[in-house]
């Protein structure tokens, strides 16, 4: 008996299983970014809605009690399900079986037995041998890669989600606690509009608030600002009456530009870029993120509770 090596057939139907592994691998790693992508669609979501509040706040009586019910936010879930379809393999029978089904009858020779030479690799099996551990070699390696980038891109946008909840929270925060220092001091309310060098809006905000929460604590007045950097959007904050450093409160970065627009007070509709009145607070606050491609996502409005009263 000679020891029988594996067909083209086996080979190719193996590289095909390992095929489809790899393919299933690769699978998971695009679930975990539909993750991700589900908890930006929920983040923005919940955006939308702190914006649907703050224009609840911003319409007129008449007008809000005339509302029946508050907007709707639709949200579109991506999904899909994936199927992997195996195949089976069947291997035929190599040798004459009889009729009845039972094992196989293997012919004799009719003279004596003849010796076998162990034939070894021809050129055309190590050729085979070789592509075909070339193609293995390239799917793990695929799979390694695709895991790494996934793995690379959930963090940047777990860090990019957080950046963004951050300064969203922080801002509605400190512009809810805007007020005229206790002290005589800087003015309470600056807005300067500005142009970057490619033309995008570049506005610089600082006012005057009460410490409310980490970081600003409630042990003195802080004046804040906020204006786009190299870096990002950063927040920044002193305390007054203090001698303390400034503090780089929160930074988003990929933001390249700020549109910030104010509401007079005693008004319900219209929004200027301008405020000329440096110790009276707006009725409320916009500030739209811009980035390289233009405006991101959904302006964040705030209504200021001393703006709104006065």
């Amino acid at each position: 008996m000679s020891a029988r090596g594996l067909t083209l057939l086996e080979t190719m139907v193996a590289l095909v299983i390992l095929g489809v592994v790899v393919v299933s691998y690769l699978e998971v790693f695009g679930g975990a970014l539909r993750v991700a992508d589900d908890a930006r669609t929920w983040s923005r979501a919940v955006a939308y809605a702190e914006d649907g509040m703050e224009r609840v706040k911003l319409a007129p009586p008449e007008a809000a009690a005339a509302l029946s019910a508050p907007e709707r936010l639709r949200v579109r879930a991506r999904g899909g399900d994936a199927a992997v379809g195996g195949g089976r393999r069947s291997r035929a029978c190599d040798d004459p079986c009889d009729p009845a089904g039972r094992r196989p009858v293997r012919a004799r020779a009719a003279g004596p037995i003849a010796m076998r030479r162990a034939a070894g690799f021809t050129l055309l099996e190590l050729t085979m041998a070789i592509a075909l551990f070339g193609v293995v070699a390239l799917l793990v390696y695929g799979a390694a890669r695709a895991g790494v980038d996934t793995e690379g891109r959930l963090a940047t946008n777990h860090r990019r989600l957080q950046s963004a909840r951050a300064m969203r929270t922080l801002l509605q925060d400190a512009l809810r606690n805007a007020r005229p220092a206790v002290r005589p001091g800087p003015p309470a309310f600056t807005l300067e509009p500005r142009l970057s060098a490619l033309g995008e809006p570049a506005d610089r905000l600082s006012f005057v608030a009460a410490g409310a929460s980490p970081p600003l604590t409630s042990d003195a007045d802080w004046l804040v600002t906020v204006e786009p950097t190299p870096a990002g959007l950063a927040l920044t904050a002193k305390p007054l009456g203090v001698r303390a450093p400034t503090r780089a409160a929160a930074l988003l970065p990929g933001i390249t530009g700020l549109k910030i627009r104010v509401q007079a007070p005693g008004t319900v509709s219209g929004w200027s870029s301008t405020w000329p009145f440096l110790y009276i607070m707006p009725r409320a606050v916009e500030l739209t993120y811009w980035t390289d491609s233009g405006p991101a996502d959904l302006p964040l409005r705030v209504v200021l509770p001393l703006g709104a009263g006065s």
